[in-house]
């Protein structure tokens, strides 16, 4: 293959791909879903055990090879809040996940949010509302030349956990950029605003609209099994809505090797597919054709 195309192989990486390919192909089986399926898919320990066997063996393989591979030199910013970053099928930016910004972060955080231009916040294990601490006491914040504002607010679930508030930012003379920011309603119950229900985000995030080019936000502290469920949930979903099948198997295996975290559980793995069965029937987040490229196909 070098002889022929001289370009083809040039480095240890990708001559390891051909072999994670192979491996891929012969030793995990494929667990396509078609969408009709997921109208009668039995979401169980009982029925899922023998394909979260395969992710843990999968994982575990993973964690091997890391141990053997020499680690590349780290050039991270260490006052960086970005965690990590995920890849969709639906959105070109994929996800930014990000602690809490502190109150000396502000700045840094907003510089983010207007540079990358996302059109998304979702708050999860949040200690207060980030909507009160962009806009303290309904009044616009100034950190730095960045001047922020509340638009709207309301509530978007039926159930009235959720709440979306449409913020406004500019930057010193530069163009105006706003952002939803999705989190749960205030409640006077001190414990509630620490425990968002994937499900109520998902009710939310898909009555929303999004910009296709734009990255998703996601403010998470500690609870790393939440981002992988809502990531992978959504990228099924998407798959099912556009290709009309979807494989959340290898979709939860690969999303995992992507961050190092904790893995998910098998009530983590049970979750993901309850979760798409019960928001499949949902009209597309992205009311688009199919894209040219679907990111996992290969």
């Amino acid at each position: 293959m070098r002889r022929e195309r001289m370009y083809m192989i040039q480095t240890m990486h990708q001559y390891m791909t051909v072999y994670k390919c192979l491996d891929e192909f012969f030793n995990y089986p494929r667990h396509v879903i078609l969408k009709e399926a997921f109208t009668v898919q039995i979401a169980s320990k009982n029925v899922l055990s023998e394909e979260f066997q395969e992710i843990e063996t999968f994982l575990k393989k993973q964690r091997e090879y890391d141990a053997r591979s020499p680690k590349p030199d780290s050039h991270d910013d260490p006052n960086s809040f970005i965690t990590a970053e995920y890849p969709t099928f639906f959105l070109e930016g994929g996800f930014i996940v990000s602690r809490h910004p502190l109150s000396n972060e502000l700045h840094q955080f907003l510089s983010i949010i207007y540079d990358v231009g996302t059109s998304i916040v979702i708050v999860l294990d949040a200690d207060q509302s980030t909507t009160q601490e962009l806009t303290p006491e309904e009044k616009n914040l100034v950190v730095g030349r960045y001047v922020v504002k509340k638009k709207t607010s309301g509530i978007v679930t039926k159930n009235k956990r959720m709440s979306t508030t449409r913020i406004e930012i500019k930057n010193g003379d530069g163009e105006e950029k706003d952002f939803q920011i999705i989190e749960p309603v205030a409640n006077q119950d001190s414990d509630y605003s620490n425990v968002t229900n994937i499900s109520d985000i998902l009710d939310a995030f898909t009555s929303l609209d999004f910009k296709e080019n734009n990255p998703i936000f996601i403010l998470n502290n500690e609870n790393n099994a939440e981002v992988l469920t809502f990531v992978t949930v959504m990228n099924a979903l998407q798959q099912l809505w556009y290709d009309g099948e979807t494989d959340i198997c290898f979709l939860a295996r690969h999303l995992q090797i992507i961050q190092d975290t904790e893995p998910l559980t098998l009530e983590d793995y049970v979750e993901c597919y309850r979760l798409v069965k019960k928001y499949v029937s949902r009209p597309p987040v992205l009311a688009k054709k199919q894209t040219e490229e679907n990111v996992y196909a290969n």
